[in-house]
């Protein structure tokens, strides 16, 4: 968000052990990292992404998302996804979250569905399908209104 880089997630530790829980945020301007919060779910195979200034994590293990009002200091729970998407995808189109694919492992299946988290609603829904199932992809809006 503006000109900062923020890392969510992911692992550490002997064989990737332990799931990272800081939030950090990277300052270009002056080369300087530091951690700002931390998650109130620790998860890893997530994806993150910015949305009115704040920060959602979406993905990963559980079908639980978090929204960080970056102003406030504050966590919020937002309504629970419909699908498990470990190494997911997620970009930000019309003001809506996109989740794309993943893995689930309550499936043991790579998923093909994309969701949809409106902000507005606080509501999730699977609105499609990508042309063949996919984990550990990346996404990116090109343009956005």
């Amino acid at each position: 968000m503006g000109d900062q880089i923020y890392v969510t997630g992911g692992h550490y530790g002997y064989r990737g052990n332990c799931t990272y829980e800081k939030i950090q945020v990277y300052k270009p301007d002056v080369n300087e990292w530091s951690i700002i919060t931390i998650s109130p779910h620790p998860e890893y195979g997530l994806c993150s992404v910015s949305l009115n200034n704040k920060l959602y994590l979406v993905g990963g293990q559980t079908t639980v998302a978090d929204c960080y009002d970056i102003e406030r200091d504050e966590w919020r729970p937002i309504s629970v996804m419909k699908e498990r998407r470990m190494e997911c995808g997620a970009v930000v189109i019309n003001s809506c979250i996109y989740v794309t694919g993943g893995y689930s492992y309550s499936k043991g299946t790579y998923l093909q569905t994309i969701e949809k988290y409106d902000p507005e609603l606080d509501s999730w829904e699977i609105v499609g399908t990508l042309p063949s199932p996919a984990r550990s992809h990346g996404s990116v809006c090109v343009y956005s209104v």
